[in-house]
């Protein structure tokens, strides 16, 4: 059993570490907090919704902050690439 433990945090790390590589060569450094902050929320909504937990209206307001917060980063992201493309 520790040696499979083993295995699998091994290769997990070796993912995460090919997979965080990848995405900062192809695209640039701010798409990865990005998308881990993108991926944290959208688990976060999923496991409430399937466990049924009560999330007070504060937290859904701060959910709704964050998701705009990473859609303006983007926007302005694309709205620069645009413009630099433009000159």
């Amino acid at each position: 059993v520790r040696w499979d433990l083993g295995c699998i945090c091994v290769l997990q790390l070796f993912s995460q570490q090919a997979g965080l590589y990848l995405i900062v060569v192809n695209f640039n450094q701010s798409i990865y907090p990005l998308i881990t902050s993108t991926r944290r929320i959208i688990i976060l909504i999923v496991s409430a919704i399937i466990t049924n937990h009560y999330l007070h209206y504060t937290q859904w307001i701060c959910t709704s902050l964050i998701f705009m917060a990473i859609f303006r980063e983007l926007y302005l992201e694309v709205k620069e690439k645009e413009n630099f493309l433009l000159l």
